[in-house]
Parts: C-alpha cells; sequence; structure tokens
C-alpha cells in the first residue's frame, strides 16, 4: 500500500538529500568507513546511495514486493563479486531505506 506516491515520485526525481542524510547515517553507524573516502570515492559513495534510494523508491511506489526483490537479488550478484562485508552491505541498504523513509513522511 502506497500511502504518499506524490513524495514517493519526488524522491525518485530528487533522490541526493535522502542520499546524503543515508550516508551520513551510515558513516554515525561506522565512523571508520569515513576515514576510507577521498572526495572522489565519496562522491561515488554518494551516487552509489542515492541509486539504491531511488530504486527503494521506486519499489514502494509500485506496491510490489517482487520489484523490491528483484532488486535485492540483483544487488546479492553485483556485491558478490566486491569485496565488502555483508554487514556493510546491510547496513548500507538499512540506511538507504531509513534516507528514503524520511523524505516521504
Amino acid at each position: 500500500m502506497v500511502h504518499n506516491p506524490r513524495a514517493l515520485e519526488d524522491l525518485i526525481d530528487h533522490p541526493d538529500m535522502a542520499a546524503g542524510r543515508a550516508l551520513d547515517s551510515l558513516f554515525e553507524l561506522r565512523p571508520d568507513l569515513r576515514l576510507r573516502y577521498d572526495e572522489r570515492s565519496l562522491r561515488l559513495a554518494r551516487e552509489d546511495m542515492a541509486h539504491h534510494v531511488k530504486r527503494l523508491a521506486q519499489a514502494a511506489l509500485s506496491g510490489e514486493v517482487d520489484s523490491l526483490k528483484d532488486y535485492l537479488s540483483w544487488l546479492k550478484v553485483l556485491f558478490r563479486g566486491l569485496p565488502l562485508p555483508d554487514e556493510l552491505i546491510s547496513d548500507s541498504l538499512r540506511c538507504a531505506a531509513r534516507g528514503a523513509a524520511g523524505s516521504v513522511k
């Protein structure tokens, strides 16, 4: 059930602010992580987070659980080839969801 479709559409069109909040939240949760980022990698991380926020909003707007499952399945394949701990991936997606949720209240 979609409670605020207009807010979700806005989030899909403009995910950057929510992505910034999500990344800030991730760095609060994992302060050691921030130390690994230079300006370029921080910009790329924000772009990645914006993509996650946008896709989560699209899944929520569709109202279809399968849409979210498909995205998570794709992420699993993508992340399998990267040297990232599972906990970091989980934390990142949780923070993306919180950032997105904060934008549609």
